[in-house]
């Protein structure tokens, strides 16, 4: 069985596979989540009261022919026994209302503030599996108003990249259905399966612009763009997956009465919690493509980056990794442990950050 495991972290895709799940593991990967879902939802309320007083704004004050027109739709539809007229009422009250400066104002800055403490918890998970060192607490070189600063640029940077990406899935899924109709798919057995797997394709490219941008602002330190390509590619597809998935699970919960309460909300928190997860391994993925596994610590799965000259590794960590695989390799000889066991399995302790390029070659 040792053999097996051994033969197989000799194959570079498997063993930079094992090298994420040990990172992702080992620095507290599910923990970060957690936080990125919280702050996630958390952030969700004041957001959609910005966008109900934009829209209440646009409606109210620059396109009043539209809010009118609005209107008269609610009225023609609802028009029985007078529900219309107070349904449009109601719209017209509430929107005049949430449209007006000073609740523009409040919900900007609610969201302003919800926001910055999102992206700087999501930043903080990504810098946590993204660079060499890690420690529980880590001290930030930015002050705290440039921190701020740019977690308030990055947020607003992610609600236009995020409004791009979205506002394009959408389009190229109407375009998907509308051109399926136009050359005749629609008249194809299984032509639901087709059109939708189109759809996906569109929402995976859309994703994959989103996490790019992810990946490229958030983390700090030198990058591999080729990884970063490839991690941002995998994540954007697991987006929509997720996304389907949990509209065929809502559908099943909605069935039953009993969870139809609690189930959409029990399934918007799993679903951010397992968005979240995704997020942090492929960060995690994407740093191992040349880092090892733990600072200062051996793995086996760390063998080949022995043969690359380029591995970014933190001041030390050949000396003293190359030192604990022989002591390994001495114990197991005796008897007494296996090869690739690390020396404790609880997070990693603090460790330098300074970072040198690895120059060892296996001996």
């Amino acid at each position: 069985m040792r053999t097996r495991v051994s033969d197989l972290l000799a194959r570079p895709a498997v063993a930079h596979l094992a090298r994420a799940q040990i990172r992702f593991s080992r620095r507290l990967g599910s923990h970060f989540a957690a936080s990125i879902a919280y702050f996630t939802v958390l952030a969700m309320v004041p957001l959609l009261a910005f966008a109900f007083a934009v829209l209440s704004l646009i409606l109210t004050r620059l396109l009043p022919d539209v809010f009118a027109g609005l209107k008269d739709l609610v009225v023609a539809a609802l028009g029985v026994a007078g529900a219309g007229v107070r349904v449009a009422g109601i719209i017209d009250s509430s929107l005049r209302s949430s449209g007006s400066g000073w609740t523009v104002l409040i919900t900007v800055l609610t969201a302003l503030w919800t926001g910055v403490s999102w992206v700087g918890h999501l930043r903080s998970g990504i810098r946590a599996q993204w660079e060499p060192a890690f420690a529980r607490v880590k001290d930030d070189d930015d002050g705290l108003l440039l921190r701020k600063g740019f977690d308030a640029v990055t947020f607003l940077a992610l609600l236009v990249v995020l409004l791009v990406a979205f506002g394009t899935a959408q389009l190229g899924n109407a375009l998907t259905s509308a051109l399926g109709r136009r050359i005749g798919i629609n008249l194809l057995p299984g032509h639901a399966v087709i059109i939708r797997i189109g759809a996906l394709l569109v929402s995976s490219l859309a994703s994959s612009i989103f996490f790019l941008f992810l990946y490229t602002a958030l983390p700090r330190g030198r990058r591999n763009w080729r990884a970063i390509s490839i991690g941002s590619a995998v994540a954007g597809i697991c987006l929509p997956v997720v996304q389907t998935l949990a509209g065929l699970v809502v559908s099943a919960l909605n069935a039953n009465r009993t969870v139809q309460a609690f189930g959409s909300i029990i399934v918007v928190m799993l679903v951010f919690n397992v968005l979240a997860r995704i997020a942090l391994f492929v960060a995690a993925w994407i740093a191992t493509a040349d880092q090892p596994a733990v600072a200062l610590r051996w793995h086996d799965a760390d063998a080949p980056l022995l043969e690359r000259g380029d591995a970014w590794t933190v001041k030390g960590h050949w000396d003293q990794a190359l030192a604990e695989r022989a002591a390994l390799e001495s114990a197991d000889a005796d008897g007494e442990s296996g090869p690739g066991k690390a020396a404790d399995d609880g997070p990693e302790s603090g460790a330098p950050r300074t970072v040198s390029r690895a120059r060892h070659r296996r001996g």
